[in-house]
């Protein structure tokens, strides 16, 4: 499974910005640019924050990271990445944190504001922004 991740540490020269990031059996890999820069062995000492991010130690560092991953309920990910990097849980698979098909039509619903009303800039941005706060909604656990 392969999600981004933003990075947040502390010391802040550590690592900062937007990780690719690989769950595979050994624990989880951080990716930039195809390179691995960090891996995060099973049995690193992990907290769940709440909503979507962690805390982990990496390096005698400590990382935050926040789970972005479209179309996913993101807080179980990062509730179960941080079971998982302790050592209490299985690897999570993708297929266990994907939105049901309704979620996305419900939240397209919006998209109809700028058809309903004829056209024009402010009910296609109420359409749009409307469309983009039902999908973040939705992700939600």
């Amino acid at each position: 499974m392969q999600f981004s991740v933003g990075v947040k540490s502390n010391p802040p020269e550590f690592a900062r910005g937007t990780f690719q990031c690989r769950v595979g059996d050994e624990g989880l890999e951080l990716n930039r640019r195809k390179k691995t820069l960090f891996v995060l062995p099973v049995g690193s000492p992990a907290e769940y924050l709440g909503s979507n991010k962690l805390r982990v130690e990496c390096e005698g560092n400590e990382l935050t990271l926040t789970v972005t991953k479209f179309g996913s309920y993101q807080n179980a990910l990062a509730a179960d990445l941080a079971s998982y990097l302790r050592g209490e849980a299985a690897a999570p698979h993708a297929a266990d944190y994907r939105l049901p098909w309704y979620c996305y039509v419900l939240s397209a619903l919006p998209l109809g504001i700028p058809i309903i009303t004829v056209g024009g800039a402010i009910p296609g941005a109420v359409g749009f922004g409307l469309a983009a706060g039902c999908m973040a909604i939705a992700q939600q656990d």
